[in-house]
Formats: C-alpha cells, structure tokens, sequence
C-alpha cells in the first residue's frame, strides 16, 4: 500500500520548522517573534514560511547583498571614544521586526492623540513667533519637528512619528541620527528621507530668510 502524499501544509510546515529549530527566545525576555511555548507567532508565519521555501543557500546570498549595498553607499558609524575613528559597518538586522495588526493600529492610535488636540513634544522645534507668546497652549502650528533617535526609539521615530508629521502637514522634520552623524529630512509629501551629512539648509518660511547649519559639529565631543 502507497504512503499517502506529503501536502503543501505540510512541506511549509516543516520547512519552517527547521528554519526556526535553533532558534531560542532569551529566558525572562519578551520575545516578539515566539511565544512562551516556542510556537512562532501568527503573524510571523507569512514571512518566515516565504523565507524558509528560499533555502539558506537564497537567504545568504541575499542577505550578503544587503550587507554588500550598505557598504557601498558609505553607511557606517564611528565610537565617539575611539581615538582612531574608524568607520565600523553598520550593524543592520536583516529581518524586520514585524508587528501584529491590532498593536500597530494602537501604536499609531496613541501617538495621533498627541498630536491632535492635545501637547506634542519633539526634542526639539519652531513654531511662529505669536504662537510662542502664548504659550503651551497656542502651539499649534509646528514649522519645524527634529527627533534625536536612539536605539529605543528609532522605530516610532522613523516610522510612527515620521507618519504622524506628515498626516499633519509639519513642513519640516528632521530626525536627527548621532550614531550615522547625519540627520534625515522629511516633508509632508516626501516619500523617502533626504540625507544631510554636510550642511542641511532651513527656512521657517519661503518668504522668509533662512539659515544653513553645518553638521558635523553636531556632533564633536562636548
């Protein structure tokens, strides 16, 4: 008697098992991708299944390419104390971090309240002069946003706030990025940042006379 035929379900299911078999969630940690059973996470499953029918023979050369293409457009960073300065390889997770709907639809939710009607506080910004002389409570309209990123809050900034800026209309958000030394900026309608690792250029308004802000001494050593 033949053994019945292995199903598609089934192949996906084992490809991806063997894909995660070495993988261990860190003991008392949060693990985003598994939960406390070792079971990967539902909304992980699409990726990791499409990742698992490359093959690690697929996986490797295209992550190599990612690594290969950081290098080439000269991202990097630099040990603030490292008197040699020595530009190290940028240190990029070649898998996302992927969220699940409903924890996203909360995040953004959030951080859209803060910036309706109630305070929102960049680490740094310029609103018009009148609105200034009135204080909290008459800043409404934000001529320029600049977030400094770490490494906990890169996500909301680039991503979250980044889109929250935009939906609002902010003419100019700058997120500024110490480990690069360069800062990010966006507009309403951009759809990627522009890089500024010289001189990043600002005017509050068209008609009105800007200034030009040199960048690396951003940030020298205090």
């Amino acid at each position: 008697m033949a053994a019945p035929l292995e199903t598609t379900a089934e192949r996906d299911t084992a490809s991806l098992d063997a894909l995660v078999a070495a993988y261990r969630p860190l003991p008392g940690i949060f693990d985003e991708m598994m939960d406390d059973g070792g079971r990967v996470r539902a909304h992980w499953r699409s990726f990791l299944s499409m990742l698992a029918g490359l093959g690690p023979e697929e996986i490797n050369r295209r992550f190599a390419a990612a690594d290969r293409y950081l290098r080439s457009s000269g991202v990097f960073y630099r040990v603030y104390e490292d008197p040699a300065g020595i530009e190290r390889p940028w240190p990029l997770s070649h898998v996302p971090l992927i969220m699940e709907p409903a924890e996203w639809r909360e995040l953004v939710q959030s951080c859209e309240e803060t910036l309706g009607d109630t305070l929102v506080q960049p680490d740094l910004f310029v609103v018009p002069p009148h609105e200034a002389r009135g204080g909290w409570t008459t800043m409404r309209s934000l001529l320029l946003a600049v977030e400094v990123i770490s490494p906990s809050s890169r996500r909301a900034d680039r991503v979250v706030k980044r889109a929250l800026y935009q939906k609002h209309g902010v003419r100019h958000y700058w997120i500024v990025d110490p480990v690069a030394r360069h800062i990010e900026a966006w507009t309403p309608d951009a759809h990627e940042a522009v890089i500024h690792r010289d001189t990043i250029a600002w005017k509050p308004l068209a008609d009105e006379q800007g200034c030009v802000i040199a960048i690396p001494p951003l940030f020298a050593p205090i």
